[in-house]
């Protein structure tokens, strides 16, 4: 189960990775596809945490991600998962 200190590890790794970039994002399973796309593109502004709770500011949209019992975060280049 990821821990409080788990996700401000990741938020600041994010952070310092992303902030100030313009991240694809998707919804390979098409679930959150409208959200996707609203944030599609976005300067990322600022990535932290709160709790299990991580946050990713797009200037006044943020996305929220909680990893649950058994979550996992990827991140990384490249080309984006198949829609």
């Amino acid at each position: 189960m990821p821990e409080g200190h788990t996700l401000f590890a990741l938020a600041r790794d994010l952070d310092a990775a992303y902030r100030g970039t313009q991240p694809t994002a998707t919804s390979p399973q098409g679930r959150f596809a409208a959200g996707a796309a609203v944030l599609d593109g976005r300067v990322l502004a600022d990535v932290y945490s709160y709790g299990k709770h991580l946050f990713a500011d797009f200037g006044g949209d943020v996305l929220h991600v909680h990893l649950g019992l058994y979550g996992n975060f990827a991140a990384g280049t490249g080309d984006p998962p198949p829609a």
